[in-house]
């Protein structure tokens, strides 16, 4: 199951990464450190700025792709959880 979590969980980045709009202001790399719900039905909800990167644009567009993408299908096994992520400009 946890091969499929891991998998479930690089579809979710890479869904976040296809809605992200990069700030034209944006001009250095920036960490945006966040938490979610994601429920059984892979809806993600309750997303919160845990700690800023450091540039509002870029946290504003961060909070954006996630407000875009509302789901990325179930999570495997049924799980609902809240979740921390750092969006990083690159990996």
């Amino acid at each position: 199951m946890s091969s499929e979590l891991a998998a479930y969980q690089a579809r979710l980045v890479v869904a976040l990464r296809a809605a992200h709009e990069m700030p034209a202001s944006v001009d250095s790399l920036y960490v945006a450190h966040l938490s979610f719900f994601m429920a059984a039905d892979g809806s993600i909800s309750a997303v919160r700025l845990l700690k800023t990167s450091g540039n509002s644009d870029y946290d504003r567009s961060v909070l954006a792709a996630f407000a875009k993408v509302r789901s990325v299908g179930a999570v495997p096994g049924g799980l609902s959880d809240t979740y921390v992520i750092d969006f990083k400009m690159t990996e």
